[in-house]
């Protein structure tokens, strides 16, 4: 496990014996985003002054220099493409970039009009088409590159939309590719803004976290941009963070009430909810749902498949029946 600190630095862990396996130094301000590439091989944390430092995701090196200027302001969100090959970073600059791990250069700025508050990636392309959500501080765009070789490093060609939207099926063969980047606006979503962002794994469904004015989950279908059904209550505060298990079967969401909520997709029923003395900023599942991490919370399921029970730690671990 890797986390990232206001002191400026990382840390890698050994998550059996909870031992700090390495301090990675190198910001000069407080760490606000960090991601993991998919393949491992890298390590993206960006910080309160713009900062982006790339790491080797195997020794927790830093691969180089860290790029001052990535963001003019903070950076609050990093995500990589499923197949590792680009990194989004948002910004409260208004800009989302779009990195190259081939080269570690810009292949595109994206004008957000708002400040950026969680990029994310969709799980998988689909038809040749790689999705990437933003929520800012007015609205949430869906960015659709198209590319017809998946063996070309770079990312080209983006659409821009915004839900609510009708976006038209996209059956194979590929679509043509639509005009160069940028493309018209579509359509505004409503005006509070989201915090947090979270794709089912198979791609089909797009949950957002609102914030204090709007504290809900909304599930949007990535195939009409029409909304699923009605929100999902239960918080009073900023929702910080929601996180989806491997299978889709459960969410986790974790607000400045205090509390992380879990959820479960098949009927959107609120099955348990672990109090805590202060705000949550983050929670995730590992990738095999044995464990998930939040702040001083753990969740254990038992094997007779009974729902969690809170054990006020700082590790959420979730043991498959």
């Amino acid at each position: 496990m890797v986390t990232g600190s206001y002191d400026g630095t990382l840390r890698l862990w050994d998550l059996k014996t909870g031992v700090v396996l390495k301090k990675m130094e190198g910001h000069r301000s407080r760490v606000r985003a960090l991601a993991v590439s998919p393949d491992g091989e890298w390590i993206a944390s960006g910080d309160e002054s713009g900062e982006l430092i790339i790491w080797h995701g195997k020794t927790g090196e830093p691969f180089n220099q860290a790029i001052n200027k990535a963001h003019d302001s903070w950076i609050f969100s990093l995500d990589f493409s499923s197949d590792s090959r680009m990194l989004a970073s948002g910004s409260s600059d208004t800009t989302t970039k779009l990195w190259s791990t081939s080269s570690w250069q810009v292949h595109h700025t994206l004008s957000c009009s708002g400040i950026v508050r969680c990029v994310q990636y969709a799980p998988r392309p689909r038809y040749s088409q790689a999705l990437l959500a933003i929520a800012t501080d007015c609205n949430v765009q869906i960015y659709q590159n198209y590319t017809s070789d998946r063996s070309n490093s770079g990312y080209h060609r983006w659409n821009r939309t915004q839900l609510p939207s009708q976006l038209p099926p996209s059956p194979p063969p590929p679509p043509p590719p639509p005009p160069p980047f940028p493309t018209q606006l579509l359509q505004t979503i409503w005006g509070e803004f989201n915090y947090s962002l979270a794709w089912t794994p198979d791609g089909t469904q797009l949950l957002l976290g609102g914030n204090g004015v709007d504290p809900t989950i909304r599930a949007w279908d990535t195939l009409t941009w029409q909304q699923v059904d009605g929100p999902w209550m239960g918080h009073f505060k900023t929702i910080h963070a929601i996180s989806l298990n491997s299978s889709g079967t459960f969410l986790a969401s974790a607000s400045h009430d205090n509390c992380v909520r879990l959820w479960r997709l098949s009927d959107r029923r609120n099955i348990a909810i672990f109090k805590h003395s202060g705000e949550l900023n983050c929670v995730t599942f590992s990738a095999g749902d044995k464990h998930t991490s939040s702040v001083e919370v753990r969740i254990k399921r038992s094997r007779s498949g009974q729902y969690p029970r809170m054990l006020c730690q700082r590790m959420v671990q979730l043991m498959a029946s």
